[in-house]
């Protein structure tokens, strides 16, 4: 009899070391559990802090023509300038270049290799820019109507009065003053005041004509498409941090 409570005592025993062993490895089962749990959180906030401090490195960056930090377009350092004043949009620049009839950088002088594609032919450029309406061009149109206004009259005085003096020239010539010898001279002043007359009109026709030339080559360029080529280096956005350090 005490033989078998012994054994009985024995089976319980070992039947409770078990229970207690599975109980213990379930418990550190769980806490390494509850551990990796947290220390997964902890790395996700980490990186999530991360993430927003990177983001926040990028917002910092602004296109100094346009002051957006819009990551639609990237944003590039395509001359000298460092820091903040080397950020820009390609498409924002493009259009400085083009509004401003520039090639290089106003800031460090940097030339960029661009490339301009007229909108217009030549001929066609002309008709446009003589009926343009804009306020900013309406000093060039007035100042076009104006010369064509004084062409009008210049003209036709300049043509009588240069048949004038040839005839005041041809008749002293053809009639002998024997005794008025400054007639002769009378000939050669004539001839002389022609000679200026026509002189003048024709030089201020070319400097008129030279000079709504050159205003209307300048409006034709700027009306051009510009298409600027980085190079490879400049093609990406650079690190904000490593730019602000080179200041």
């Amino acid at each position: 009899m005490i033989t078998v409570n012994s054994s009985v005592a024995s089976i319980l025993e070992r039947i409770i070391c078990k229970i207690e062993i599975e109980t213990t490895s379930d418990k550190e089962i769980s806490r390494f559990a509850t551990k990796r749990k947290l220390d997964d959180v902890g790395m996700s906030s980490k990186k999530n802090k991360r993430a927003r401090y990177e983001t926040a490195g990028v917002e910092e960056i602004h296109c100094r023509i346009c002051y957006d930090s819009n990551q639609q377009f990237p944003i590039v350092y395509p001359c000298k300038c460092k820091g903040t004043m080397g950020a820009i949009h390609v498409k924002c620049l493009e259009h400085w270049l083009e509004e401003s009839n520039r090639n290089s950088c106003e800031l460090c002088g940097h030339v960029f290799q661009v490339e301009r594609t007229p909108r217009y032919k030549a001929i066609t450029s002309i008709i446009i820019w003589l009926c343009v309406s804009q306020h900013q061009r309406q000093l060039y149109i007035r100042n076009l109507r104006t010369d064509l206004l004084r062409c009008i009259i210049v003209t036709p005085v300049t043509i009588i009065c240069s048949y004038i003096c040839v005839v005041g020239a041809d008749f002293y010539a053809m009639n002998n003053y024997n005794n008025f010898p400054p007639a002769r001279w009378t000939t050669y002043s004539l001839l002389i005041m022609m000679a200026l007359l026509i002189f003048s009109y024709f030089l201020w026709i070319y400097m008129a004509v030279q000079n709504h030339q050159k205003i209307w080559f300048y409006w034709w360029q700027k009306t051009s498409a510009v298409k600027i080529t980085l190079p490879l280096q400049n093609r990406t956005s650079i690190n904000y941090k490593s730019n602000i350090s080179q200041v």
